[in-house]
């Protein structure tokens, strides 16, 4: 499906406004975001995503509206692990909670350009080639087992050990200390005999990680926000729309974590859903990957039969994500785990 450019033109315009509004009006300071102020802006990012698919419904259809739904709460849901490994980065590099906020703001900057091009990729890539959907559901099952049979996913990440991180502190000339908000800060440098030269500060260094940790741990959401749709719009601005609220979702989060101790298995359930969509969605298109291969094997071998799955409804597919996630919740309010109730 072709979109128009004011389809597009009204996305952009809505995205530039609020970032805009967000840094330039409200965040115009440095300061430590309250609990209060976090919720404030998580509602307001919900409320204008629920208006962009009240636009979508009126300008493409209902149908097109229910998948953005869907794949914004998808990609909301699958965040938390982003977000888990956010708060480990701050606090593995002792970064001030009042800085928190500037580096997820460009963070997110980043994390909106490497998504547009991994999804308008992938969206063309599957468009093109349908059966590269069961190689996504084997990514999703792989993510649901890890899950499933670790107690903790990020217990083994070491922020400065990223090749990227370590190439950056290899070829950049990098101040000891933070200097406030600043990234880059102008100073002598002792090894050109004083001159004043640009350096970057150690908030560079954790804005770089957290963008390299946002793409290693989006493994699991990319595959499955293009299980909802093929979509280049519906699947795009879903999931931009589910990243520009997590720096506000961050805030509730850090302090909710030790509470969601069953969170991870609900999420879990969740990509073993999808996984499961993926492979009833994709089984036809397997079948007939295979049957070319033992055509160009041989013309006299046997043909697999042709059998597609049933297709699961965007109506059943939300009310599952959404009862597992809920249920996830609840459990973990109602049934807290032994290690999580001692500790409290």
């Amino acid at each position: 499906m072709t979109h128009s450019i004011l389809q597009w033109g009204f996305f952009a315009l809505i995205v530039i406004a609020m970032l805009a509004i967000d840094l330039g009006v409200f965040n115009k300071k440095t300061h430590t975001i309250t609990m209060k102020e976090a919720g404030a802006w998580t509602v307001v990012w919900v409320l204008v995503s629920i208006a962009f698919a009240g636009w979508v419904w009126y300008s493409v259809g209902a149908d097109s509206a229910g998948l953005f739904m869907t794949g914004y709460i998808l990609e909301k849901s699958l965040s938390v692990d982003n977000l888990a490994v956010f708060i480990m980065v701050f606090a593995y590099f002792g970064v001030d909670s009042k800085y928190h906020h500037r580096v997820l703001y460009w963070g997110v900057l980043g994390a909106i350009f490497f998504r547009i091009v991994i999804l308008g990729t992938g969206t063309a890539l599957i468009a093109k080639f349908h059966f590269l959907l069961f190689g996504c559901a084997i990514i999703l099952a792989m993510g649901a087992w890890k899950m499933f049979t670790s107690d903790d996913a990020d217990e083994d990440v070491d922020p400065d050990n990223l090749w990227i991180v370590r190439q950056f502190r290899k070829f950049a000339r990098i101040t000891d200390d933070y200097h406030e908000e600043k990234f880059m800060v102008r100073q002598a440098d002792p090894a050109s005999n004083g001159k004043v030269r640009w350096f970057f500060t150690p908030l560079a260094v954790v804005l770089i990680a957290i963008e390299a940790m946002d793409l290693m741990f989006a493994t699991d959401s990319i595959p499955t926000i293009l299980a909802v749709s093929s979509d280049p719009y519906i699947v795009i601005t879903s999931n931009i729309f589910a990243v520009l609220g997590l720096r506000s979702l961050y805030f509730i989060l850090a302090a909710l974590m030790p509470m969601l101790c069953w969170l991870n298995e609900g999420i879990a359930l969740v990509l073993g859903f999808i996984a499961v969509k993926l492979t009833l969605t994709s089984f036809a298109d397997v079948i007939e990957l295979i049957n070319k291969g033992l055509e160009w094997v041989s013309p006299t071998l046997g043909q697999l039969p042709v059998l597609h799955g049933p297709e699961i409804p965007v109506s059943v597919s939300l009310t599952v994500v959404g009862l597992l996630l809920v249920g996830s919740i609840v459990l973990s309010i109602v049934y807290p785990k032994p290690d999580e109730s001692e500790a409290a």
